[in-house]
């Protein structure tokens, strides 16, 4: 399979914002737990 230069860009871009907004999700999540442990 080859590769062309752009599509890869694509590629690369897109799965730099799944991981960019999987740790978003995962720092949101914590931070809403601590939040609510700290409320309890």
């Amino acid at each position: 399979m080859v590769f062309h230069p752009k599509r890869f860009g694509l590629f690369k871009t897109k799965i730099f914002f799944f991981f960019f907004f999987y740790c978003v999700a995962q720092s949101i999540m914590l931070l809403s737990e601590c939040k609510l442990k700290t409320v309890q």
